[in-house]
């Protein structure tokens, strides 16, 4: 931690030290800056600037590799991204509760079955029903594809389960054994085999629809079930009289391993990505940790303080998911089995949740009508979505993460665009630097507070805008930026306040060169909020300072008696115009030593 801190203040001095110098070449004399306002968004131009030539990049980058600047930006960017989440499409053609919802393995359709006896496709970029699966005589509580997405597969309360062909939308087999209503469906990682459960019994069928095996011995009512990575095993769990989880050979039908050790009912099963261990989740309040060979339990979860409801594990299989009805969900760190956080913020049960693809995100559904994002490294909240009125029943990722789709009681499905797309995330962590950086997260906090962010043309915020990829800008544009609708108060509007500006900023240069207050602490979140409000006060007199140069070099060379007089009337446009340029009001004239601390 220490040698990232040393880098970050390292970096951080370089730009303040480079931001003074420049401005010290900065002549008092300034005359009314021409600067056009143009609408909010600029125009993508073929005389787009190159900013990694400009002043700007040799005054802050060349000193460090380009390797540090962007890690900074990653850091200085954090979760800003992640935290663009915004309801796309609600799916509304369902009469009764949405029960399950799946994405497709290309992830341009995704399923929903309700309990008014269809299950549905959906195309995720229109919004539009594809097709409608009927057939059922009672409500639909499970759906899956194929691993080729070329079958879906469906399970009824009226004790069946039924194949269909995606291309037609017609059944292809009816499944039929069960005695009690099948909660649960899935295809075989390789997509051979079929798994259906019902409370009594999990059945194993191939894709003719032939019975292969049943899978028997629980005493109670099968709550869980779940495929190991390999196609080879079959974990369940069940509300029987040892409150057991029991791992099963698919090719026999043979149970392997009883893993016995809560004191009460269980409620939830997940294999590790290696097929290496498993984790059940109980009524006792606690989840387990298992050794798949033995069967030997290898760590105790406790923490929550009612009944935890479902589990997960992450991608890599380090960090494992769980979520109760105490309102809460917890992560935990699979090797030691110590918590790592705590995710507290739902108003009632969290029935469900899930990883993102990359492991870096994880969602939560509630019994309170809302799902929630959160961040995995922190524990922090992310977002949070309240787009439906019933309690979430069911939530999936898309297959590269950048779309949830959620299921409710309230008979919609919703989409929810959670990421941005792979190509902006590899720019991120390959070319982003951390002025781009800032700017993503100024534009991001002008949209939490409902506000307009301006970008003009030629001004410094513009000069890195155009920097970006065109995919990238594009991406802003739709999550950022909104329509100027009003004349905006920014100082780059109005001459006259570029003059007012003028002054001010020689008195905030004065006190930076003053004494500069490094923060300290080992603490990530206050490192990164330390570092963006040092890259906002920096960069806010550095705007200024490039427009100046740019716009105005010829006048910096004006005699000191015509200095002396421009000033002058800077300081008595200054008191005119105070309570217009209110980005800057008169405390932050002050020379207090604290006027600008970093």
């Amino acid at each position: 931690m220490n040698t990232y801190k040393n880098f970050f203040f390292i970096s951080l001095l370089t730009m303040l030290s480079s931001s003074t110098e420049s401005m010290k070449r900065v002549h008092a004399n300034t005359i009314e800056n021409d600067q056009m306002n143009l609408p909010l968004i600029p125009s993508k131009k073929e005389e787009s600037l190159h900013p990694y030539d400009t002043y700007l990049k040799n005054t802050y980058f060349t000193f460090i590799p380009f390797e540090l600047n962007n890690y900074i930006a990653q850091f200085v960017l954090g979760n800003t991204l992640h935290s663009t989440t915004e309801l796309s499409r609600v799916l509304t053609r369902h009469r009764y509760a949405v029960e399950s919802v799946a994405f497709s393995p290309n992830g341009t359709t995704v399923l929903t079955c309700s309990l008014d006896r269809t299950a549905r496709l959906w195309d995720i970029k229109t919004g539009k029903e594809l097709y409608v699966f009927k057939g059922h005589t009672a409500g639909v509580n499970s759906v899956a594809f194929s691993p080729d997405g070329d079958i879906v597969l469906t399970g009824s309360s009226d004790t069946t389960a039924r194949l269909w062909d995606i291309k037609t939308g017609q059944q292809l087999h009816l499944l039929e054994g069960h005695s009690q209503r099948v909660t649960s469906v899935a295809f075989s990682p390789d997509g051979k085999i079929i798994l259906t459960m019902s409370s009594d019994q999990a059945r194993l069928w191939n894709l003719e629809g032939n019975l292969i095996t049943i899978l028997q011995g629980h005493t109670g009512i099968i709550t869980s079930i779940v495929w190991s990575s390999d196609g080879k095993k079959v974990l369940t769990g069940s509300v029987d009289t040892t409150n057991t989880a029991r791992l099963w050979d698919v090719t026999t039908g043979q149970k392997l391993q009883a893993l016995e050790g809560h004191t009460a009912y269980i409620t939830s099963v997940a294999f590790s990505p290696k097929g290496t261990s498993v984790l059940t989740g109980s009524g006792d309040k606690t989840a387990r940790l298992w050794d798949v060979k033995t069967g030997q339990q290898l760590h105790l979860l406790e923490g929550h303080t009612q009944a935890v409801s479902s589990v997960a594990y992450s991608p890599d299989g380090a960090t494992v998911f769980t979520r109760s009805y105490d309102r809460t969900a917890r992560l935990w760190e699979v090797e030691k089995g110590k918590q790592l956080h705590l995710l507290d913020g739902h108003e009632d049960s969290v029935d469900l949740g899930a990883f993102g693809p990359d492991g870096k995100t994880v969602f939560t559904g509630s019994d309170d009508g809302t799902a929630r994002l959160w961040d995995v490294a922190t524990g922090q909240q992310l977002h949070l979505l309240d787009g439906h009125t019933a309690c979430i029943n069911s939530v999936a990722f898309s297959p590269d993460g950048t779309i949830v789709l959620t299921g409710a009681d309230d008979n919609t499905a919703c989409l929810w665009h959670v990421a941005p797309s792979k190509e902006v995330q590899q720019w991120v962590t390959t070319a982003m630097n951390p002025l781009e950086a800032w700017l993503i997260n100024k534009a991001s906090q002008a949209r939490e507070n409902h506000a307009l962010f301006d970008i003009f043309e030629n001004s410094f915020e513009h000069t890195i805008f155009m920097s970006m990829p065109s995919y990238v800008q594009d991406y802003s544009e739709k999550w950022y930026y909104k329509s100027n609708i009003e004349q905006s108060s920014s100082v780059f509007s109005y001459a006259y306040k570029m003059q007012a500006l003028r002054t001010k900023l020689l008195i905030v240069q004065a006190t930076i060169q003053k004494e500069l207050s490094i923060p300290s602490g080992e603490d990530t979140t206050y490192l990164r909020a330390s570092l963006l409000d040092s890259f906002t006060k920096l960069l806010k007199l550095q705007a200024t300072v490039h427009d100046l140069t740019s716009k105005n070099s010829s006048e910096c060379t004006s005699t000191s008696s015509n200095s002396s007089d421009t000033s002058d009337e800077n300081s008595s446009q200054l008191s005119e115009e105070d309570d217009e340029v209110d980005v800057y009001d008169s405390e932050e004239t002050s020379s207090s030593e604290n006027s600008y601390q970093f």
